[in-house]
């Protein structure tokens, strides 16, 4: 568990929302999604940020770290009941709703990339910090509860 991570998922997130406005800007030929259709991205962006923010209202409940501090309480309530990322999840359909909404088509890659970058390189590191930190609790606690949904 001694990996040292430089950047952190939210730098990550904006990287891959700034990639989805480049193509919808530079690659026009591919915006394929038209209005009104690319409006039901607003349900994605909506639901996204109910999930992003009712994880982080919980932590700060809790009086717990957010990012990769010391993590001081088992959240398991909530948004947490359903996923056991529901930060990087809100972030994905964030994402998702985003590129439905700019109608590219070659922006949708930007979800894929953030999808695969906390998959493979975060959510491994925090589930070693949560076994380390909390055992059994949370050992039981990730066999219910699916890392994404």
């Amino acid at each position: 568990m001694k990996r040292k991570i430089f950047l952190k998922p939210p730098h990550y997130f904006f990287f891959c929302l700034l990639l989805a406005l480049a193509s919808y800007s530079m690659l026009p030929s591919m915006n394929w999604i038209k209005f009104p259709w690319n409006l039901s991205g607003i349900v994605f962006i909506a639901l996204g940020t109910y999930f992003v923010y009712s994880a982080i209202k919980l932590f700060r409940k809790h009086k717990t770290s957010i990012y990769f501090g010391k993590s001081t309480y088992l959240v398991t309530e909530g948004v947490y009941g359903y996923t056991s990322n529901p930060m990087y999840f809100g972030d994905f359909l964030i994402l998702l709703g985003a590129s439905i909404i700019l109608g590219n088509i070659v922006s949708f890659i930007s979800p894929v990339i953030f999808f695969l970058v906390i998959n493979y390189m975060f959510i491994p590191y925090e589930e070693e910090k949560g076994e380390a930190e909390f055992g059994k609790e949370y050992t039981k606690y990730s066999e219910k509860t699916k890392k994404w949904i």
